[in-house]
């Protein structure tokens, strides 16, 4: 299927997802290199060169020269993708989106619940 997907001839490719980057750095090469393909190498050596040396840089016991490396690398991935990557969060609804109204009701259950 992806062999399908990226022989597709088009101008422009757009991809609207969560927070890939975030959550899972396979699924964020997945859709960078179906947007840009071949941006970031084989898959192999993506998760050689970037994903296993940043997780390891963010586990609570990595060690400093592991974290320096988590962040270094984190920086070059942005840079590889900042040309065409656009990330936005929802900070950019708030002018367009109601205030926001919550209320905590507190309710005793019976004795059946």
């Amino acid at each position: 299927m992806e062999t399908v997907l990226n022989s597709m001839k088009v101008t422009r490719r757009i991809a609207l997802t969560g927070t890939p980057f975030q959550n899972n750095l396979p699924e964020y090469y997945v859709m960078a290199n179906w947007c840009r393909p071949g941006c970031l190498g084989t898959l192999t050596n993506f998760q050689n060169h970037f994903v296993q040396p940043i997780m390891d840089g963010l586990r609570a016991d990595s060690s400093d020269s592991q974290k320096a490396r988590q962040e270094n690398l984190t920086y070059e991935l942005y840079q590889i993708l900042s040309p065409f990557v656009h990330r936005k969060d929802s900070k950019i609804l708030v002018q367009e989106l109601p205030f926001l109204q919550q209320a905590v009701i507190v309710v005793r259950q019976s004795k059946v619940q």
